[in-house]
């Protein structure tokens, strides 16, 4: 989240930056929050050992089900609207 804030932390100084909060509150929704919501539905099914055994069993038997999983855990930061 820091390589997001920089770029605005800039044009706070350069230019003040009454918007620049609500920016920023905006980018850190979109970057950190998705990516605990991601983290946090993946360790309730990691709990469930039922859930890892389907899960393992379908992506065994198709991987290319797993991914859009694991590109979108694995989007630089910075890239976040980027789709693969």
């Amino acid at each position: 989240s820091a390589i997001s804030l920089a770029p605005l932390a800039d044009r706070a100084i350069d230019h003040g930056g009454p918007g620049v909060e609500r920016e920023w509150a905006q980018t850190y929704g979109r970057i950190v929050r998705r990516r605990q919501y991601v983290c946090r539905l993946l360790a309730a099914g990691l709990r469930r050992p039922p859930v890892v055994a389907a899960a393992t069993a379908v992506v065994s038997a198709v991987p290319a089900l797993a991914r859009p999983f694991v590109q979108h855990i694995n989007v630089p930061f910075g890239k976040e609207g980027v789709t693969a």
